[in-house]
């Protein structure tokens, strides 16, 4: 995970405060320590993936009315189409950040 970028602090009476997101990311990373000491870390990405999966069989199959082979199929075919959705955003994100660079945007 990567870190949060350092954000000024907040005076309060003459003690640094620390801001809410900062506070945000401290307490889901705590939570997350305490879930994985307690837990084995391969069992909670398991459960997540098959989330994800059966996700993608609800979405092409609400009804539950096709094939096992038919839904799987289908929901493959939903799961890359949402993958190559998320490449093109990223190129296109890719390329503003790049133009913005180019043109000397200080926040590129």
């Amino acid at each position: 995970m990567a870190p949060l970028p350092p954000s000024p602090p907040e005076s309060v009476g003459g003690t640094a405060a620390v801001s809410r997101a900062t506070e945000r990311h401290l307490a889901a990373r705590i939570g997350g320590f305490a879930l994985h000491s307690q837990q084995d870390s391969r069992e909670i990405a398991a459960r997540a993936r098959r989330g994800w999966r059966e996700g993608f069989e609800r979405q092409v199959d609400p009804d539950g009315v096709l094939p096992e082979e038919e839904r799987l199929r289908r929901a493959e075919c939903a799961r890359k189409s949402y993958m190559m959705q998320l490449a093109l955003k990223s190129a296109k994100a890719r390329r503003v950040r790049a133009s913005r660079r180019q043109n000397g945007d200080a926040d590129g």
